[in-house]
């Protein structure tokens, strides 16, 4: 029976997202990117469903109502780019290895509707991204940033890098903190079934600009670690 499932999931959430990604590519032509998010947010939102994924949402109430944030998420499965494009109620980009730009489809898409890349192995590389992702931040455009660097083998959360927090010293942005929790369950690394589950996303207060321009990076650095895994133990989430 769990063959017949995974086909099942491959086939309809594969299908979809590649008509997700063709759509997407081909509407950038058409629409401003603004208006066309109202169409990503959903298509996204719609394959996580399909998936028999549902998703509980607390603390979006911190959110300021038209402000531009740095989201902060744990990184556990491919599906997390999926689930936070449709979920956090912002337009927003992320910031992607550099690799994943060159797959084609994939690449295609997320080209034209304005994610960034970055080559980690090169300083110089890394920081004309992050300044790229602090100028989208001054013009009214959210980030989304994994500060792990890659996704979790085991469930735990794996130490923080500091570029996401140089970045947003830099754009005098507020860092939002999103602990996820469900998603190892529901699918992990190096797995291609996806398990029927709720993912609970939890959104913390934000820490202001005037707070991380006052902080150490890693000083900061390790208290949005600490919040993320505070709320991951949390038993209430």
């Amino acid at each position: 029976m769990r063959p017949i499932i995974v086909a099942y999931q491959w086939l309809i959430g594969g299908t979809l997202f590649f008509v997700f990604l063709m759509s997407s590519f081909l509407l950038t032509f058409i629409l401003p990117l603004r208006l066309l998010d109202v169409y990503v947010k959903g298509m996204l939102r719609f394959i996580i469903r399909v998936l028999f994924i549902r998703v509980k949402i607390e603390g979006v109430e911190h959110l300021e109502p038209g402000k531009s944030y740095l989201f902060l998420p744990n990184h556990v499965s491919f599906l997390d780019i999926p689930l936070f494009g449709g979920y956090i109620p912002r337009f927003l980009r992320g910031v992607e290895a550099d690799r994943q730009h060159k797959w084609p489809v994939y690449g295609w898409a997320m080209k034209r509707l304005g994610n960034i890349t970055i080559d980690r192995s090169s300083a110089q590389s890394s920081m004309k991204s992050l300044q790229k992702a602090a100028d989208y931040i001054k013009n009214d455009c959210s980030i989304i940033l994994f500060p792990e660097g890659g996704r979790t083998s085991d469930g735990s959360l794996r130490p923080f890098k500091k570029l996401p927090f140089l970045m947003a010293k830099q754009a005098q942005c507020d860092i939002v903190p999103i602990a996820m929790k469900g998603m190892f369950e529901v699918n992990r690394k190096n797995t291609l079934s996806v398990t029927a589950g709720t993912i609970h996303l939890y959104f913390g207060k934000p820490i202001t600009a005037d707070v991380i321009a006052k902080m150490k990076v890693t000083e900061l650095r390790d208290m949005v670690r600490e919040q993320i895994e505070k709320k991951l133990t949390d038993k209430m989430i």
